[in-house]
């Protein structure tokens, strides 16, 4: 069995919110998915991004608007490149 040494740089986490003009969690996914397929392609000037995943993604109906939103939580390893 080989054990791959842990990842060498900065570990960091985002969390992006989208907000949808309609009540519905579907519309809301639907943009969230565009949303993670940017942030999956991501690249830096003068880093290395190693690993970038999709964490998770929530969802609510806001109680004062009545509208749709997301909460997506990426996470990505860097290092100096």
């Amino acid at each position: 069995m080989v054990i791959s040494p842990p990842p060498r740089g900065q570990e960091h986490r985002l969390v992006l919110h989208c907000w949808s003009d309609q009540p519905s969690r579907q519309w809301t996914l639907d943009i969230a998915e565009r949303v993670v397929a940017v942030a999956l392609g991501l690249s830096a000037a003068g880093l290395v991004l190693s690993h970038i995943s999709h964490v998770r993604t929530n969802t609510v109906i806001d109680d004062s608007t009545g509208l749709a939103r997301a909460a997506m939580a990426i996470r990505v390893f860097s290092a100096s490149g």
